[in-house]
């Protein structure tokens, strides 16, 4: 009697045995399954990010991608300002002293220039205002913190966003400001996830801004993030093939971004290969 007790208990251990063994199996299985899935995802947001030369032409100051125009090239337009501030005596240096503001020309043909390098080492949160026509400049509203290398980016409405910058101790800057040219006004929105400078802004759609790479104290970055104006808030989305600063960013559609030219890590080395930063749908 006792024997078939034991015999009985034996093949119950193993038959739980058996299943907890199954249940293992099966759960290691569904864990690989959702690893293969984020490896899947990585992989195709790599290959889709890769940059592609061969796609990307600039005719003048004309970018075009795939055969389509897609705009005008950033870069033409800030030199194009520079060269009508310099032409004026208004660049590199400002009747305040300061020296190589931010430029951003304005939909009424307007220059502002915002911030820049002072005496002593120190920054200046001043904005001016220059009148292509009348060739005078005029105080503008000031901004949150003294700041350099910040970016500006002209939206569909008219205003201008300005995000991250660095301040002299150094220190990066995370707020996210709106400027009001017609207003003449100044406020804060928002804050970035990740505070840089030398960063570049695209807007998407109304109020949404695709913000790529930059550089802080510590190296240059390579997140992408999603700043909606409507509600001030940004949202992580990806990372560029490379860390990248000093370039420009231009909208192919909702989804993609072509980022052009810009600098890694050494300075002096030559301007990156353009690339396509495609926004996860999930995200």
């Amino acid at each position: 009697m006792l024997f078939c007790c034991e015999l009985n208990v034996e093949r119950i251990l193993k038959k739980i045995l058996l299943k907890i063994l199954k249940v293992k199996v099966f759960v290691a299985v569904v864990e690989l399954g959702f690893a293969l899935l984020i490896l899947q995802a990585c992989w195709d947001q790599a290959i889709s990010s890769k940059q592609n030369p061969s796609l990307v032409t600039i005719q003048g100051n004309q970018v075009s991608y795939s055969g389509k125009l897609i705009g005008v090239s950033p870069d033409s337009v800030r030199m194009s300002a520079q060269k009508e501030l310099e032409a004026a005596g208004f660049y590199p240096k400002l009747p305040d002293g300061v020296l190589v503001p931010e430029i951003t020309r304005l939909k009424d043909g307007r220059i502002w220039l915002s911030g820049g390098v002072g005496s002593s080492n120190t920054y200046s949160r001043n904005t001016w205002f220059f009148d292509s026509k009348t060739k005078q400049l005029s105080k503008g509203p000031a901004l949150a913190k003294e700041s350099i290398k910040h970016a500006t980016l002209l939206l569909a409405d008219g205003k201008v966003l300005v995000s991250g910058g660095s301040t002299p101790r150094p220190l990066e800057i995370e707020l996210v400001q709106m400027m009001d040219p017609k207003a003449n006004s100044m406020i804060s929105i928002g804050k970035l996830i990740f505070a840089r400078y030398e960063h570049s802004m695209v807007e998407l759609s109304p109020g949404i801004i695709a913000i790529t790479g930059g550089a802080t104290r510590n190296g240059d970055q390579d997140e992408v993030e999603i700043f909606d104006t409507n509600i001030g808030r940004s949202r992580m989305v990806g990372h560029l093939a490379a860390p990248r600063k000093q370039h420009d960013s231009l909208k192919i559609d909702s989804n993609h971004v072509l980022v052009l030219l810009g600098r890694g890590f050494d300075y002096k080395v030559q301007e990156m290969e353009p690339e396509v930063f495609v926004i996860p749908e999930s995200k």
